[in-house]
């Protein structure tokens, strides 16, 4: 009896010859791009057109179908539209919901980050070390955040701002 394979198809079915590609216009070349002048098995050449998912019927790349480039066209514009709402909210802000916003995502950042990284040697230390320097890792990361990162930040977006007179105490 053949042997069964993982995704069902029997190992006797394999064994029949798979029929040669046609040779496209340009010559030395056939289907799928492989070269005239090498041999290769069909059944790999099977292999090779079976896990092409880059190709559907017809030959045709998966890029050029219409599905394809109505998807990628709102994903675009969902992105645009995305982006064009943040700045809009970021503009109507004044000075001070501004520098708030950025020192917030600073610290969102700085702490993300020790976190992150704490993730990678966290089980190495003691449980005695993890008691302490987990809370004390969080609170530098927040305060690296608030009183480093963000004036450096809010320093370096200064161009995109209101102008600091327009504080509204």
């Amino acid at each position: 009896m053949p042997e069964k394979r993982r995704d069902g198809e029997w190992a006797a079915r394999r064994s029949r010859p798979e029929p040669e590609p046609a040779p496209s216009d340009d010559e030395g070349t056939v289907e799928f791009g492989v070269p005239a002048n090498e041999e290769e098995s069909p059944a790999l050449e099977s292999e090779f057109k079976r896990h092409s998912a880059r190709l559907i019927k017809g030959g045709r790349e998966v890029k050029d179908s219409r599905l394809f480039k109505d998807s990628v066209g709102g994903v675009q514009r969902f992105w645009f539209n995305y982006t064009n709402s943040l700045r809009i909210h970021f503009q109507r802000l004044d000075r001070r919901g501004q520098e708030d916003l950025i020192t917030r995502m600073s610290q969102i950042l700085t702490v993300g980050a020790a976190v992150v990284t704490t993730y990678i040697w966290y089980w190495m230390m003691p449980l005695p070390v993890r008691v302490i320097v987990l809370p004390v890792l969080l609170f530098g990361s927040w305060w690296v955040g608030t009183k480093i990162v963000g004036p450096s930040m809010i320093d370096r977006f200064s161009h995109l701002l209101h102008p600091p007179d327009d504080y509204q105490d």
